[in-house]
């Protein structure tokens, strides 16, 4: 079980050391498997690499709230529902287009009735 070691006031210059090593070996250790995971929703490379650095960008600044967190499983679900909201908001971007394009399309004369 990898967690991120519960801050002591007393000594906080290692309690930062041990957690970057924690959250170092988080990365190195499931990295790939959290990309694959990801893949699964996005089914693209460059958008599960993304979703997996955003969300550990996220763990990592919310370190000091994050107290005796099961890291892995707590990761997992945030790649899940990161790579979800994103394809949500894809399809909500590609249905956006779609409509602007056909409400472009109905107000452009048609050429036979163009005016030179």
């Amino acid at each position: 079980m990898v967690t991120l070691p519960f801050p002591d006031p007393h000594d906080a210059a290692r309690v930062d050391d041990d957690r970057w090593e924690a959250f170092e070996a988080l990365v190195r250790e499931q990295h790939a498997a959290l990309c694959a995971y990801a893949y699964r929703y996005v089914r693209s490379r460059a958008a599960a690499e993304e979703v997996v650095q955003d969300v550990l960008f996220r763990v990592w600044r919310r370190r000091n709230h994050m107290t005796q967190v099961e890291l892995v499983p707590y990761v997992y679900r945030s790649v899940a529902h990161a790579a979800i909201s994103r394809i949500r908001t894809e399809r909500a971007i590609h249905a956006r287009n779609l409509q602007l394009r056909q409400q472009g399309a109905a107000h452009e004369p048609s050429d036979a009735s163009a005016v030179t």
